[in-house]
């Protein structure tokens, strides 16, 4: 009898643990769901808008466009204007949420960040490869594309021969190159561009005038060969110096202003001045040859 009781009050006992045990876990179950329900309305209490905005768009349809002045009336919120589907819109919500709850250093510092990567990539998408000069853009530049429209090519080849003048400013260029069948040419502009030798221009015979302004030139050579420049502009480069022997004789207007030219003082420019007999104005300042003191000064 006494074993049959003690069976039975063991088998109470066991009983009573595992309802025990059942009462607890759907209590941790009611906890959990109780804790999911507050955070969720805690997440839509913290960012209502962005939550709308989702919900908006977990339809399979393309989003609208969004007008920009109703989303300002509605909050002035910064959103864009078009979101394409659920993710991208997901992915405003995330990033508005953590920026609201930074501190106001902190977005101030990711605002920065963000900029200056924007910035960054437009900067590699509009870095583009340096142009060739081509007899092709020669005779766009100074021709035209519907006069060469017209055109046969032997007709066109001899229009480009017969060119005086040649403007190739802020074409993106590099080096100078491919002028050898233009010694009919009085007239070079290549400024604004990024070239940075002064080179290949023994062909040009005629040229009274080269205009090398805004480039990235560190070293004056190669122009004595111009025996008939009248005019050349220099400034804005890189130069450091007016090496004398370096200028043709024949020049009469010369512009220099703009380059660092550490290296230049009254007596470097007089010596400059006086290889150039024939000069009469540097930076638009008439020359003055002091032939005793071998000084030079712009009046």
């Amino acid at each position: 009898m006494s074993g049959r009781a003690g069976g039975k009050e063991g088998g109470k006992g066991k009983g009573a643990t595992a309802k025990a045990g059942r009462k607890l876990d759907k209590d941790s179950e009611v906890k959990k769901g109780t804790m999911k329900e507050v955070n969720s309305r805690t997440a839509k209490v913290e960012n209502p808008t962005a939550s709308k905005e989702v919900e908006r768009y977990k339809k399979p349809s393309m989003a609208p466009t969004k007008n920009a002045a109703t989303s300002k009336a509605k909050g002035g919120e910064n959103k864009p204007e078009v979101w394409e589907n659920a993710a991208e819109a997901q992915h405003v919500e995330e990033q508005q949420a953590i920026v609201e709850s930074a501190p106001a250093d902190s977005e101030v510092a990711c605002t920065k960040t963000r900029r200056m990567g924007r910035d960054l990539l437009m900067e590699e998408e509009t870095e583009v490869s340096p142009t060739r000069i081509t007899i092709k853009l020669i005779a766009l530049r100074c021709i035209g594309e519907d006069r060469i429209a017209a055109m046969k090519p032997d007709e066109l080849a001899e229009a480009v021969l017969k060119l005086t003048h040649i403007r190739l400013e802020a074409e993106n260029i590099a080096q100078i190159e491919n002028l050898e069948a233009l010694g009919r040419v009085t007239h070079l502009y290549l400024q604004e561009n990024r070239i940075t030798k002064i080179e290949h221009l023994e062909s040009l015979h005629h040229l009274q005038l080269l205009s090398l302004a805004s480039n990235d030139i560190m070293d004056i050579e190669n122009l004595t060969c111009l025996r008939s420049l009248k005019a050349l502009d220099i400034g804005y480069n890189l130069l450091d110096e007016v090496p004398p022997g370096e200028l043709p004789s024949s020049l009469l207007f010369l512009t220099t202003d703009g380059n660092p030219l550490r290296k230049m003082d009254d007596g470097a420019w007089g010596r400059v001045y006086k290889s150039l007999p024939n000069l009469r104005q540097h930076d638009c300042k008439d020359v003055v040859v002091d032939e005793d003191t071998d000084e030079g000064d712009g009046e």
